[in-house]
């Protein structure tokens, strides 16, 4: 990717921002009301690139940013319709963890029409913009979800129109409830937990303070 070279100031605002989700997010215990504010935060480190732009200009070249999960994979696109609902994400709050769930309608026999990766290491880009969920028959990728809350519930912006194909699918995620959570907040905290899991988050922390110990 030919980004250009993060200046000092967007280093620290990411690393501030990056040490807060890692120490505020992983067990879960963060409400809506705070994950909505703090999606400006993922939309700037996922669809504005503010993560791998530090990532190259702290780390170099060598080797990518990645992030370990599990992606939703379609099996038969003609029967898509039948999923009502469907989580690769895992999520672990105080209540517990919860590491996928699947809802079908219609001939319970039949094959599911997705399936569900096995949980492995992938580039952030892939990460970014895998399917992670799928509402009454749409696929939902982890950048529509962040974009949407940061966009339309009031993160950055609170905007009632839905013009993108995938916002009335996102919309109606709002009604459905995992662990006792919003779906929609539930897969937005997915995105940061996976962020703050990943090996290659835990290198740049400690080269940033590792980097800053030296000044």
């Amino acid at each position: 990717m030919g980004f250009t070279p993060a200046d000092d100031a967007l280093v620290q605002v990411v690393w501030e921002d990056l040490g807060h989700i890692v120490s505020s997010w992983p067990e879960g215990e963060v409400d809506d009301a705070t994950l909505r504010r703090e999606s400006t935060v993922l939309r700037r480190f996922l669809a504005y690139d503010d993560l791998i732009k530090v990532w190259v200009t702290v780390m170099g070249r060598g080797a990518p940013f990645m992030v370990a999960a599990s992606n939703v994979a379609v099996v038969d696109g003609k029967r898509l319709h039948q999923m009502d609902f469907c989580s690769s994400s895992e999520v672990r709050q105080p209540t517990g963890t919860s590491y996928s769930v699947l809802v079908k309608v219609g001939d319970l026999s039949e094959k599911m029409p997705v399936g569900l990766s096995r949980t492995a290491p992938m580039k952030l880009k892939k990460f970014i913009f895998g399917y992670s969920c799928v509402v009454q028959g749409v696929l939902i990728r982890r950048n529509d979800v962040v974009q949407f809350v940061a966009n339309k519930l009031g993160g950055a912006h609170y905007d009632t129109g839905r013009q993108k194909p995938n916002d009335e699918a996102l919309s109606k995620l709002g009604s459905y409830t995992v662990m006792d959570r919003d779906a929609v907040y539930y897969e937005m905290l997915a995105v940061g937990q996976a962020l703050a899991r990943s090996k290659s988050c835990s290198a740049l922390l400690q080269r940033l303070e590792r980097g800053a110990g030296e000044n």
